[in-house]
């Protein structure tokens, strides 16, 4: 439950700037300093399906050669003990009494059909939702998971961008209307969950981020004020806050960066944000 929890935190970007770059295609990107200080900003997926957790050659020399891993966030085995009491309701409340019979009955047969709908009666609104909209574990390490792993093997440093606490109050933060909303959009997503996953998995496997910016938009959600509050706060505020927490350790040069891939392309993302405070970027694979 806790290891997918931010499957799709990752995975959407837009705004108007002087100059922009072309940020539509391209994982793996080159970022120069004017002080020729140099790292690489690397675009996830946050799964773990094996045509993604073999690395390209090109990405795997830029992270072999990096002094220091730079991560969303890193989460050890109590801040997953934290997020599951999050998560969970308060004693005394359900969910149905929460969202009412009608959804509850639409969210235990969509919860079901994961597997799920054992653990969806004790949980928040906003829980159920981030479940539904995972996908279901492989048994292998998501590529974050992998990479942080691996880059504490070699010795490297290991930097979080943001902390567990700062992606959980995005949610809980969240007006119970919004998060009674986002569930029930969770519903009627999970219904093509299959087919999104596949066509995302595509895109992605095809570094194509402008077709899997689109994809997001199109699933996110539908209600025009639920869409307009996840993308604010999932992803433009919080590419604000990763670029600028960036730029000291791109002072430093010899980073491999390593953040979901749709933070990457648009014009409120990291790419055109760090564009925006003069680093030089190329797209090398």
């Amino acid at each position: 439950m806790v290891r997918n929890l931010f499957f799709w935190l990752l995975l959407f970007g837009q705004g108007l700037y002087a100059q922009t770059i072309d940020t539509s295609r391209g994982l793996l990107w080159q970022v120069d300093g004017a002080d020729g200080t140099r790292s690489h900003l690397f675009g996830t997926i946050h799964v773990g399906e094996p045509a993604v957790l073999q690395l390209p050659a090109s990405v795997e020399h830029a992270f072999i050669n990096a002094r220091q891993l730079v991560v969303e966030v890193i989460i050890g085995y109590e801040d997953q003990q934290n997020i599951g009491r999050r998560m969970r309701l308060y004693a005394g409340q359900n969910l149905q009494t929460i969202v009412g019979a009608s959804l509850y009955s639409r969210v235990l047969h969509a919860a079901h059909s994961r597997g799920i709908d054992r653990q969806v009666v004790r949980m928040k609104p906003w829980a159920v939702a981030t479940m539904l909209f995972t996908p279901t574990p492989t048994g292998l390490p998501v590529l974050d998971q992998l990479l942080q792993r691996r880059a504490g093997q070699m010795g490297k440093t290991l930097i979080a961008l943001e902390t567990i606490d700062e992606q959980l109050v995005i949610f809980e933060q969240m007006p119970l209307s919004l998060q009674i909303d986002f569930l029930h959009e969770a519903v009627l997503a999970s219904l093509e969950f299959d087919v999104y996953y596949g066509e995302l998995m595509l895109a992605y496997l095809n570094r194509d981020l402008d077709a899997m910016l689109k994809l997001s938009d199109l699933h996110l959600a539908q209600q025009t004020k639920l869409k307009q509050a996840l993308q604010w706060s999932l992803v433009d505020q919080r590419n604000q806050r990763m670029a600028e927490r960036l730029i000291p350790v791109l002072q430093q040069g010899g980073a491999f960066v390593a953040v979901g891939a749709l933070h990457l392309p648009g014009d409120t993302g990291l790419l055109q944000l760090l564009h925006d405070r003069g680093y030089q970027l190329a797209a090398i694979y």
